[in-house]
């Protein structure tokens, strides 16, 4: 069965806008710089006094088995 030409084109015109769209949604502008190997360590920082937050608790593995073990 033989496709029209038009059709055809309008498909591929279709994917085409639609890539070019999707490819669009991102972050704008520059990315950032990758850190420099090379720079001082910055160990000031530290003992200046700035507020850490607290550790979050370990996560645990769950005490009761998954329907899906038996196949590992």
């Amino acid at each position: 069965m033989a496709v029209s030409r038009h059709i055809r084109m309008g498909a591929v015109l279709g994917v085409v806008l639609v890539n070019l769209s999707v490819a669009g949604c991102g972050r704008r502008g520059k990315l950032e710089p990758a850190p420099d190997p090379n720079a001082p360590v910055r160990s000031d920082v530290t003992k200046q006094g700035v507020h850490r937050r607290a550790k979050n608790p370990p996560i645990l593995p769950p005490h009761d088995s998954f329907i899906l073990d038996p196949l590992l």
